[in-house]
């Protein structure tokens, strides 16, 4: 059953989650998330990706390397330059800002503000912080905060990881999407859907 567009934003995060929660059995068994295609043409090998990994998650698999090291060209998600810029971050927040004189209490209803201020609590974050942003900015905060607690850390990622890497060896590179094409995508469904 596909959920409802008013539950994507939990639908997301409990993905989300459960990815994150995968990785550690995957890295224990240190099978690479990597497939094959191959055509009289030639041959692309796709790799998935986390974008946040453990100390405890690297070395990458030497066949990932092994491969990432012979490809004439990689192509990552967003392209590097755009991915590894500092200018990225301020997007991401630029585009997640609410505008007008709305704040997030206006948007949540009775049963999100609670469990903001719960988060908040128990976290010890404060949630007055989050009043001029979208839900999504929000959930992918908490989200991304609550990975790096466990451990997980964006500079170990596999594309930031095989980014650096590229840049060291001189590979050719390119991006599929910019990462404004994605950060429009989270911030399009109106915020009643955000919240759901």
């Amino acid at each position: 059953m596909r959920p409802s567009p008013r539950h994507l934003p939990t639908a997301l995060v409990a993905f989300l989650l459960a990815l994150l929660l995968a990785v550690p059995a995957a890295a224990a068994e240190r099978e690479p998330l990597l497939w094959r295609v191959h055509t009289d043409a030639g041959s692309v090998h796709i790799l998935g990706s986390m974008h946040m990994l453990r100390d405890e998650d690297h070395p990458l698999d030497e066949r990932v390397l092994a491969l990432f090291d012979a490809a004439d060209t990689v192509v990552f998600e967003i392209d590097p330059a755009e991915a590894m810029s500092p200018a990225l971050g301020q997007k991401m927040v630029a585009l997640g800002m609410l505008q007008g004189k709305e704040n997030l209490s206006d948007i949540l209803g009775a049963e999100g503000k609670a469990a903001l201020a719960e988060y908040g609590r128990k976290s010890g974050t404060p949630t007055a912080m989050f009043e001029r942003m979208q839900p999504w900015l929000v959930s992918l905060m908490v989200t991304l905060g609550e990975a790096q607690k466990a451990g997980y850390k964006p500079e170990l990622g596999i594309d930031p990881f095989l980014m650096r890497r590229a840049r060291e060896a001189g590979q050719a590179t390119a991006g599929l999407e910019t990462a404004e094409s994605q950060f429009a995508v989270l911030a399009s469904p109106d915020q009643e859907v955000q919240v759901g």
